[in-house]
């Protein structure tokens, strides 16, 4: 548990040992804790500090940093990935795998979407490819 500081001292915002994007998660969300506390602090001094500006700035850093890292980990639902330079291997094996963590995965998860999603792909890819081989009549 941190030390508590007395009401009449500015809070201290310890400088990350490493850069916003190299923090985990608990640190990245510790490092806004400090930051918004000191700007609340410094917020209700009159007259205000100059430098909360620069405690603005690191929070509008690192919230755009959270931001990154929460769309990042979001798939696009609007968009199915891209199978079609894998090789007729590479889409059997993958398919396998998939369709063995969908069998794992439990019933109603939300990591069965993204799962079904893949396999959706794969199989329409296979169907695309199935098609082009096919040799065609000749009227």
């Amino acid at each position: 548990m941190p030390p508590t500081q007395a009401p009449d001292q500015a809070p201290t915002v310890d400088q990350p040992a490493h850069p916003l994007h190299a923090l985990t998660t608990s640190e990245l969300t510790g490092y806004r804790r400090q930051l918004e506390q000191a700007i609340a602090w410094f917020g209700r001094q009159d007259p205000v500090p100059a430098v909360r500006a620069d405690l603005l700035a690191a929070l509008d850093d690192v919230t755009a940093e959270q931001d990154d890292r929460a769309r990042i980990a979001r798939p696009d639902p609007g968009r199915p990935p891209d199978v079609s330079t894998l090789t007729l291997g590479d889409l059997e094996r993958t398919r396998r795998e998939l369709a063995a963590a969908l069998a794992l995965a439990r019933p109603g998860s939300a990591s069965q979407v993204p799962i079904r999603t893949h396999l959706a792909a794969i199989d329409g890819e296979l169907a695309r490819r199935a098609s082009q081989q096919q040799p065609r009549a000749r009227p």
